[in-house]
This record gives C-alpha cells, sequence and structure tokens, in this order.
C-alpha cells in the first residue's frame, strides 16, 4: 500500500459510499505546512478514510496526530490504513462529532488541520482555545457553502490575531496570540 493507493481507495469509497469523505485535494500544502512549522502534536478534524492523517504521519519521524470523524466505518477503515502504511504508532482517533469531542481535549496543538464540512465559526472558537500561540490552523472547503468564506474567513483576516494566507479553498493561518 503506497500513500496514492490510499487516495484512490478514498476517492472510489466516497463515490460509492455517497458520504462526504473526499480525500483532500491538496496533499502538498500540507507537507509544505509541515517542513515550514516543524509540528510535533497535530489535531484533524475529519478523518475520512486516513488519507491526510496518514500523510502527515509519513511526512515527519517525530510527529503525533489525533484526528476526529464521526463515521465509525471510516475509522475502521482508517485504522488498517495506518497498519498498511505502518503509522499506527503515529495516530490517534476520537469517534463522534467535533463540536463535542473538541472542547473535551487538553493538550494545545502546534497545528490543526480542518477537513470537514465548510466551517462554523463556533469551531473557530474552539480551534483558537486549542492550538498553541503562533501554532498554525489549516482549513479546507472555506468555500463550499460562502463564495467569500462567512464570519470564519473573516475573523481569519485579522491581522492582529492571524497571519493568514489562502491557496485554493485553503486558508493557512498562524495564531499571533
Amino acid at each position: 500500500m503506497t500513500i496514492q493507493d490510499l487516495f484512490s481507495l478514498s476517492v472510489i469509497h466516497q463515490q460509492e459510499h455517497g458520504c462526504g469523505g473526499h480525500p483532500y485535494q491538496n496533499g502538498e500544502i500540507l507537507i509544505d505546512v509541515i517542513e515550514k512549522y516543524s509540528p510535533l502534536r497535530v489535531l484533524e478534524v475529519g478523518t475520512a478514510l486516513g488519507y491526510t492523517s496518514s500523510l502527515m504521519a509519513l511526512s515527519r519521524e517525530n510527529i503525533f496526530i489525533e484526528t476526529i470523524d464521526q463515521d465509525a466505518t471510516h475509522l475502521e477503515k482508517a485504522r488498517k490504513y495506518w497498519s498498511d502504511l505502518n503509522v499506527s504508532h503515529k495516530i490517534d482517533e476520537h469517534e463522534g462529532k467535533a463540536e463535542e469531542i473538541l472542547p473535551t481535549l487538553i493538550d494545545k496543538y502546534d497545528l490543526i488541520f480542518f477537513d470537514g464540512y465548510t466551517p462554523q465559526l463556533k469551531l473557530l472558537d474552539l480551534f483558537e482555545m486549542l492550538l498553541k500561540k503562533d501554532g498554525v490552523l489549516v482549513t479546507a472547503n472555506l468555500y463550499l457553502s460562502d463564495e467569500k468564506g462567512g464570519r470564519y474567513v473573516s475573523r481569519l483576516k485579522n491581522a492582529s490575531q492571524w497571519k493568514t494566507t489562502f491557496v485554493a479553498d485553503t486558508a493557512i493561518a498562524q495564531k499571533l496570540f
């Protein structure tokens, strides 16, 4: 199994299952962020079949990823693929809705990657709480329901709190506070 195989399996699964588990199309963005910021602790929201968590785990030797997904079938498949790619020891999963799990997390993260549906502003409040100062928030799917990204994107554009760049439908925002 290769990471490219997992991407292809994820696409097939999404089409057959009819779910929202689309694999992130811009994996090179994550690799660039990891190379630039060298995160050790990562939180991923939206596991699907584990493509991006695997990609991140393979990209850095001493990285540890916690990932959240509400679909037990996705997590079951992801665990198999993590094992196939020999990255299981670098990944821990949480099953449930992000809105319920995020407030229970204690650790602070160097990187948060959101790859769920269009992000809600209430999630940004939780991300701000969990992200270390100078940590990085990578948010995909910004424009699924609003071509301007709504209040979520407006807040990421606040230059006194975030240093943000946009690539396609993804924001890369470094927390300044």
